[in-house]
């Protein structure tokens, strides 16, 4: 059936075509689109979950940077000393077995020492300062680890001649004031703030003033420094196995306060953040689903509805052209040209209202999900069988609805519609 003739019919029966032509358009548009909404939900899933992993990671190494800064205030969380040091007298005493000065720099020289950082030697002694006990602390600089190069110092230096005191310590002193210990006189340099540890007693020198009213040159009894990059809950086992590697003669002990701080820290904020990437995946999922439902109740009931619509105004088309359908038949025109007359004129309708509805289904859904979603419509990809599906099933499902209204035209007597006539 030529082309020229389906267009004169679509033309002398306009409304009818324009009708069928909307639905079609409908039906097409809302199969494209469905599956387009769910590409771009999922998309906006995908991107919200990576955005909130990367702030889960921003917001780790803020936390990380933060307690390094504060783990002075803290106090340091790793503890080494000689392995024939008891601990007993140590924690009540701060009496420990000596060690030579140059093991600090043989640990922060070692390659090998990675689970450590802040490295410092100290001598402890208790003294006596205003008739009260007070642990004496000589601290030496911050060892430099050539192979941590990137480590900010957060160890304080104290100058010679000068003390930093515990908040118990200093009760009363000010900056400035002059304390004497064993007979040397130091100028106060600072007063801590109370911290509820045995910090709070302590009377800090520069590790050389120490060695030198002590009595004790190149001597120290402890090694303080903090944990960093521990893979498991064991850090002080994997810190010894390091430490033993380069000193063996050395037993290490871990703050538990101290030490807790930063991985307590990170696995709260950590422990926060993987509940709320749980929570909004699930809601983000429950979302697909029900919109998944959706279109899946909503596009087949939209094509039947069209089908149905189709079918109406085929049977509505054929009775109203009884008595033209019977002169055609009088005048030659057999039952195939009637057929393809009504099916080829529903054909071309599907193509056009196909094409019409994919190519308005996935322009507006991109443009929906680039406004509701937030996500590029060039990201949004359409399935190409969705897009081949909406074309091609258009015109099938516009010839199904036809076909019998078709059959009822090409059946009927033109002798018996003519007669009535």
């Amino acid at each position: 059936m030529a082309l020229k003739l389906l267009l004169s019919e679509i033309r002398y029966r306009l409304g009818g075509s324009l009708l069928a032509l909307l639905a079609i358009v409908v039906a097409a548009g809302l199969f494209v689109a469905g599956p387009t909404l769910l590409a771009g939900y999922a998309e906006q899933t995908r991107v919200e979950l990576a955005a909130h992993e990367k702030a889960t990671k921003a917001e780790l190494a803020r936390l990380d940077d933060e307690t390094r800064k504060i783990m002075l205030r803290l106090s340091f969380n790793v503890r080494i000393v000689h392995r024939d040091t008891d601990v007993t007298s140590l924690l009540a005493d701060y009496a420990a077995v000596e060690m030579p000065e140059d093991y600090v720099e043989r640990l922060a020289g070692s390659p090998k020492i990675t689970k450590i950082a802040h490295i410092s030697g100290t001598l402890l002694h208790p003294i006596a300062l205003d008739n009260r006990k007070r642990m004496l602390i000589g601290f030496s600089p911050e060892a430099e680890q050539p192979h941590e190069a990137d480590k900010k110092p957060i160890v304080f230096e104290i100058d010679a001649g000068t003390a930093i005191l515990g908040h118990e310590a200093g009760r009363g002193r000010n900056v400035g004031d002059e304390i004497d210990l064993l007979g040397k006189k130091f100028r106060v340099a600072k007063v801590l703030d109370k911290r509820d540890t045995h910090d709070d007693l302590m009377v800090a020198v520069n590790l050389k003033d120490a060695q030198a009213i002590l009595g004790k040159p190149g001597k120290i009894n402890a090694i303080l420094a903090i944990s960093c990059r521990c893979t498991t809950d064991d850090r002080i086992g994997e810190i010894a196995e390091q430490v033993a590697e380069v000193l063996p003669d050395v037993h290490v002990t871990e703050s538990g306060t101290a030490a807790g701080v930063r991985s307590a820290q990170r696995a709260v904020v950590k422990k926060t953040r993987d509940q709320e990437t749980a929570r909004l995946a699930a809601a983000r999922e429950q979302g697909e689903r029900s919109l998944a439902k959706l279109v899946g109740t909503v596009t087949p009931l939209v094509v039947l509805v069209t089908a149905i619509w189709i079918g109406v105004l085929a049977w509505t088309n054929v009775a109203a052209r009884r008595v033209e359908i019977g002169l055609l038949r009088a005048l030659g025109k057999g039952s195939a040209w009637i057929a393809g007359l009504f099916l080829g004129k529903a054909v071309l309708l599907g193509i056009l209202g196909g094409a019409i509805g994919a190519t308005i289904g996935l322009w507006g859904a991109e443009a929906w999900a680039a406004t509701n979603y937030g996500v590029a419509g060039d990201t949004v990809e359409t399935p190409a069988t969705v897009l081949v599906a909406a074309v091609a099933g258009a015109p099938l499902v516009a010839a199904l609805a036809t076909y019998l209204p078709t059959l009822a035209a090409v059946m009927q007597d033109p002798a018996v519609v003519l007669r009535e006539e």
